[in-house]
């Protein structure tokens, strides 16, 4: 079986990341998480993270800035993630979101979001403190 590829781009600013609150309506709604989704046929995972990024919040990233941090497995899915300091706009949520927040890593759990796997985690902690 072929994994589908998803790829996810996590904007850093101040110290802190964007995570986005799925609508109500959208499958696993009311969740928080990054944005991302489907890398389409012909598209790279790096050219799928901008398009999404730019898709769910008008966030508009340059390709070559963007920081790879590995990839995972899971639901079928296999997820590649990337981090950017680096990208024009201000966060303008698309209608599968109904919120967005800057958090810091430790503020996570205050939120309805999917556990981070350790390796992720410590990933962008590092990230977030270059």
């Amino acid at each position: 079986m072929t994994l589908k590829k998803v790829a996810i781009l996590i904007p850093v600013k101040n110290g802190k990341f964007l995570i986005l609150k799925r609508a109500d309506w959208t499958r696993k709604g009311g969740f928080w998480n990054f944005p991302g989704g489907s890398v389409d046929e012909g598209e790279t995972p790096y050219e799928a993270g901008v398009r999404e990024l730019e898709e769910e919040a008008d966030l508009y990233a340059d390709e070559e800035q963007l920081k790879y941090f590995g990839k995972m497995s899971m639901e079928n899915k296999l997820l590649h993630f990337y981090g950017t300091k680096t990208f024009d706009g201000e966060v303008t949520i698309n209608k599968e979101s109904s919120d967005f927040v800057w958090i810091t890593i430790p503020e996570l759990k205050n939120y309805k979001f999917l556990p981070l796997e350790e390796w992720l985690e410590k990933a962008l902690e590092e990230y977030i403190g270059a």
